[in-house]
């Protein structure tokens, strides 16, 4: 799964409809209704067939794994500049999904404002066993990192990212080989920097003069399928 999904995540969170079970089922409907048509017009057994498969279809829909974390994040003083994370109506949700050897792990905390956004990649050099990690320069720049951590508003006016080498990440409970239903635990303690993501490249770009401050956080829960909506 490749990063520039994030803005999908994003956009969905910020809508309220992380997970588009609405559309899902108004989908499933229609596919139902036609197939349904379908099955009156012909009587031959091809048409039964048809309706069997979009049954095992609404079986694999519900088998999904969902998401169940508690997500805290604490900007200190940054928290002047940063969308409001600590409302009570929060989102908060961990997904996750292996590709072979590619895991990746995407959790964070959202509400009307803006969204904190935790990201593990191994395919870009993410660790693949349970310890702290430095964040350095490669973590600090969204084009290359293999752990990211990111704050935005609702309308990407304000982007933050960790500055090189001013933390920690700690991941307790790694489910990285195996993330879908599985425990999901850590904290991290880093001073986060305003910046700017290119939209093509991804390269991220401090903005000179722009808030820094400490931010702290912590995650427990299980991991989720990534939501059909995707």
């Amino acid at each position: 799964m490749r990063r520039e999904w994030l803005i999908v995540v994003l956009t969905s969170v910020f809508a309220f409809c992380f997970i588009g079970c609405s559309d899902d089922d108004d989908s499933s409907s229609d596919a139902s209704t036609d197939t349904d048509t379908d099955a009156d017009a012909d009587t031959d057994t091809d048409a039964d067939t048809d309706t069997d498969t979009d049954s095992d279809t609404d079986s694999d829909t519900d088998s999904d794994v969902p998401s169940n974390m508690t997500v805290e994040v604490d900007g200190g003083v940054l928290d002047a500049c940063v969308p409001d994370l600590a409302d009570s109506a929060n989102d908060e949700y961990a997904y996750g999904s292996l590709d072979g050897t590619d895991g990746v792990i995407k959790w964070g905390t959202a509400n009307a404002t803006g969204m904190f956004q935790g990201e593990v990649y191994t395919s870009f050099g993410a660790p693949t066993a349970p310890g702290t990690y430095n964040i350095d320069s490669t973590e600090a720049d969204y084009a290359t990192c293999g752990i990211c951590l990111l704050i935005t508003n609702d309308d990407w006016s304000e982007t933050f990212m960790p500055v090189a080498d001013s933390g920690t990440i700690t991941f307790t409970d790694y489910p990285i080989t195996d993330p879908v239903g599985n425990q999901f635990t850590g904290e991290f303690d880093v001073i986060m920097q305003e910046v700017t993501i290119d939209g093509t490249t991804l390269a991220t770009t401090p903005v000179v003069g722009g808030c820094t401050g400490v931010m702290t956080g912590t995650w427990t829960g299980m991991v989720g399928d990534f939501p059909s909506a995707k």
